[in-house]
């Protein structure tokens, strides 16, 4: 089993002695912190409080994007619809296929979404890998 020590090693020894490298480690420890270890819903914004630090928003999306990467994957980025009160989780291939024809269809009522962009959101989980590493 790997340590969260260990993760925390491999983004120090990738990234150096960054602003996006404390953005990750925050990140890390927030996500391995076993009080936490039912969170099933992470959004840039909670991201940023968890990371609380000083780094540009550039920095801080290069480092949600690192976490969500191959090569430390800790987090999965989602998609939802939120419509009123109501949320769809949407495929990462429906995405793209918007993005491609610039028609979103509606998960549940198979009519297009007129204005989808700005009622699609990303979110991200963490991955099953993190319930793999120790504290």
């Amino acid at each position: 089993m790997v340590s969260k020590q260990s993760v925390i090693d491999i983004v120090r020894s990738d990234l150096g002695n960054t602003p996006k490298s404390e953005v990750c480690v925050a990140i890390v420890e927030y996500v391995l912190d076993p009080a936490n270890k039912n969170i099933s819903h992470l959004t840039y914004s909670s991201l940023r409080k968890v990371a609380n630090r000083e780094a540009s928003d550039t920095e801080f999306f290069e480092a949600i994007q690192y976490l969500c990467g191959e090569h430390v994957n800790l987090l999965e980025s989602k998609f939802e619809l939120i419509q009123g009160v109501s949320a769809f989780d949407v495929p990462k291939a429906d995405v793209k296929s918007a993005q491609q024809s610039g028609i979103f269809i509606h998960p549940e009522t198979g009519e297009a979404v007129s204005d989808y962009k700005k009622c699609l959101f990303v979110y991200f989980v963490p991955t099953h890998l993190s319930s793999q590493i120790a504290s």
